[in-house]
């Protein structure tokens, strides 16, 4: 993305977000370190859901996939729910997060 800034603080501005941005790119090199998809799930479950990781951990990959699937359905749900309530009229549908996933 370039930036054009106009005038001394607008300029010490992006410098400040360039800056950043190194930092960070030079972060990430340092770390060199691939996610798994198990991993991010953990990370996506304990967040979400407040399961501790350490309890996550003992779940099989059948059950940790199971958990974001209906965690997946449930957020799309409530995210609508919520959209209805403060007066959107969304255009379709949701998946009912409570059906049968198997």
């Amino acid at each position: 993305m370039v930036y054009n800034p106009q005038g001394d603080l607008a300029k010490k501005i992006a410098e400040k977000i360039y800056a950043g941005r190194r930092k960070k790119a030079a972060m990430q090199e340092k770390k060199n370190i691939k996610e798994s998809v198990l991993s991010r799930y953990l990370s996506i479950l304990t967040v979400g859901i407040h399961i501790s990781l350490l309890e996550l951990k003992k779940y099989t990959v059948y059950q940790l996939f199971d958990l974001v699937d209906r965690y997946s359905l449930y957020l799309n749900w409530d995210v609508d729910m919520r959209a209805r309530l403060a007066g959107a009229q969304p255009k379709s549908e949701v998946e009912n997060w409570m059906k049968n996933i198997h």
